[in-house]
């Protein structure tokens, strides 16, 4: 994911993510003492965000997940996001 405002730039990227029941993912970054570990997103950002927090969490739809949604909160913005492949 790749935001753009007011200047700076935020990226927010997760590797490894698991998918549970073939469907839902989620990957969140926190600086909350006593959440758990590990935290697979990576959130950097130009200029430098300093402890950057946030989450990613969306869900595949439709025959061979031809859609997919997808919900995100990167170092305070956040918004919604709707994907759909054609030709499936």
């Amino acid at each position: 994911m790749n935001l753009t405002i007011a200047g700076q730039t935020i990226n927010g990227a997760a590797l490894g993510v698991p998918i549970y029941r073939e469907q839902y993912f989620t990957a969140f970054r926190s600086n909350v003492p006593g959440l758990p570990v590990p935290q697979q997103l990576v959130i950097t950002c130009n200029p430098a965000c300093p402890q950057a927090g946030g989450s990613l969490s969306g869900f595949f739809a439709g025959r061979g997940a031809e859609g997919a949604g997808m919900m995100y909160n990167l170092n305070g913005a956040s918004g919604a996001a709707a994907f759909r492949r054609t030709g499936s």
